[in-house]
């Protein structure tokens, strides 16, 4: 079976096949914001975050916001699962996503070590969306997956 996840789902797929090394036959990771250092400040978020203005941000972006808050730290303390993951990693990129920079990439390949396979595929002139607006490109390579 494999597992993949976009943007936040990037590192809850690495914590998943660190804690099942078993399980997975592989994991996709699109987009993932896996790298700590790739996470820059926003300045308006705990503004957001910390002050009665959260409850005006609508719907699922509050909790979104809540998670973001803790992100940075979080990966931080995921560093240590990436070497625990033995089955082969693809990782799918935006080659100009802003949100999730692509430098995330490189850091999860020097950090997958026992991976048995890391394939990167970045899409010329995608940004952090390609779920929606590479669909057809995405559904291509996943389907040749085995």
């Amino acid at each position: 079976m494999f597992i993949a996840g976009h943007s936040l789902g990037g590192p809850l797929v690495i914590k998943l096949a660190a804690d099942n090394p078993a399980f997975f036959s592989g994991i996709v990771i699109i987009s993932g914001s896996i790298d700590p250092a790739e996470e820059k400040p926003e300045k308006w978020r705990p503004i957001l975050y910390k002050t009665p203005l959260n409850y005006f941000v609508p719907g699922a972006m509050r909790p979104s916001n809540k998670e973001l808050w803790y992100l940075k730290k979080d990966l931080v303390d995921l560093k240590s699962d990436f070497s625990k993951i033995t089955c082969p990693v693809f990782f799918i990129h935006g080659a100009i996503d802003t949100w999730v920079p692509p430098g995330n990439v490189e850091y999860g390949r020097k950090l997958l070590v026992n991976a048995s396979h890391i394939e990167v595929k970045l899409i010329p002139g995608a940004n952090h969306f390609i779920p929606w607006t590479k669909y057809n490109e995405i559904k291509q390579i996943l389907l040749k997956l085995d």
